[in-house]
């Protein structure tokens, strides 16, 4: 006769064990790269939007916008995560603050990288937009800087 308070068998928690990495698993995609692990791949364009899924057909449109969802996925430290980035030049806006938590675990890394082939610039710059021309017999342009970055290098 069995008690009803007895622990769990070695096989139930086998089943259990199985059952949790058949769960979790599936949200890896089943690309492996060649060590073996799953992988899932993100990806920017400097024509996404933040409110795509982020797959190569609709790609976000911010780098802190794959930073925000690659921190609230639950596989991050489980399988690779992939962030490539499409050509062009993404500005920020402020410092994209990474932590030791935002490069994975061992075998399990994530990784944010130019896309196969393709040139990307990340700059901090701002652009100074609105020239005139202030003299024209000296050529002297002009246009206003916002003065609350002041900035200690201005580059024309």
């Amino acid at each position: 006769m069995t008690s009803n308070n007895q622990r769990p068998s070695y096989c139930t928690f086998k089943f259990l064990t199985v059952v949790f990495l058949l769960f979790f698993m599936p949200a890896c995609s089943s690309d492996t790269g060649s060590s073996g692990t799953y992988t899932i791949n993100y990806w920017v364009a400097t024509n996404g939007s933040d409110q795509a899924s982020g797959d190569s057909d609709n790609p976000f449109l911010t780098l802190e916008h794959a930073l925000d969802v690659i921190r609230a996925n639950g596989n991050r430290g489980i399988c690779t995560i992939n962030v490539n980035i499409k050509a062009g030049t993404y500005r920020l806006s402020s410092p994209l603050k990474l932590n030791a938590g935002d490069s994975g675990a061992p075998g399990a890394e994530v990784v944010y990288q130019a896309a196969p082939g393709e040139s990307v610039v990340i700059s901090g710059a701002q652009q100074v937009n609105g020239w005139i021309l202030h003299d024209v017999d000296l050529n002297i342009w002009q246009a206003q800087v916002n003065t609350d970055a002041m900035p200690r290098q201005l580059y024309v």
